[in-house]
């Protein structure tokens, strides 16, 4: 259907972002792509062809397969700690250091193993890792379901502590995390928005806030680089 979209490689960590635009009569419709950082003459143009790049590597691979039956091997998803964000990292169940990696990211089945060489079992299977990521989803699908309730944000916040806790389940910047961490930053975008004022928030939770938009501008220029729509939704949460 187009063709011409096919020439842009696809890449996790992508160099333009694209949308579909139409002429005035409908007659005809465009893809128009966008470069978000410089691009060096010899360099490929890149496009993710989906919302997955704020997912880790487990869930963007198991959405390829689906929809395209080949799995990607750009470099963010070649590489176990995803360009070094640790966006997909565990906590090793045996040795509890953040170091718990896929040994092959681009493959479902591939076992898991901790990188640090004082643990003495250093090999999870793959169906062991899904478990524990499927109970921890499960939670914050849940929770999120409770948006109408008043202990929502607070609700946000366990289960941010709860499972990022010293890096014993998830790595700090885990994908689940920052997406926990995303619901409640828009949450607290929208009170704000709604009432046009901050003073009736609790400090603690604008605080925490601050410091979540903080931390994930850290890992998205490298995961989202470029002027992007995502990164420019956060500098405006700092403000």
């Amino acid at each position: 259907m187009f063709p011409e979209k096919l020439t842009i490689k696809r890449d996790c960590s992508p160099n333009t972002r694209w949308g579909i635009t139409h002429d005035g009569d409908l007659k005809k419709t465009y893809i128009t792509f966008r470069t978000t950082k410089e691009v060096a003459e010899d360099e490929f143009l890149t496009a993710a062809w989906g919302n997955e790049i704020e997912l880790g590597t487990l869930f963007r691979q198991d959405a390829f397969t689906t929809r395209f039956v080949e799995p990607c091997t750009c470099s963010r998803c070649r590489d176990p700690s995803e360009l070094g964000t640790e966006f997909s990292t565990l906590g090793c169940p045996d040795c509890k250091r953040i170091s718990h990696r896929s040994l092959d990211p681009t493959n479902l089945k591939s076992d898991w193993g901790c990188s640090s060489k004082e643990c003495k079992n250093r090999v999870t299977a793959a169906s062991q890792v899904l478990k524990r990521f499927k109970v921890v989803y499960d939670k914050l699908k849940r929770l999120l379901k409770n948006k109408a309730e008043r202990s929502y944000p607070a609700q946000l916040l366990t289960f941010i502590a709860t499972y990022s806790a010293q890096g014993k389940i998830l790595h700090p910047n885990h994908f689940l995390i920052t997406l926990a961490a995303n619901y409640l930053i828009r949450y607290v975008t929208d009170k704000v928005r709604d009432t046009q004022t901050c003073e009736n928030m609790d400090f603690t939770l604008l605080t925490s806030c601050e410091n979540f938009v903080a931390g994930l501008l850290q890992i998205y220029p490298t995961l989202i680089p470029g002027n992007t729509e995502i990164r420019g939704r956060k500098n405006q949460m700092l403000t």
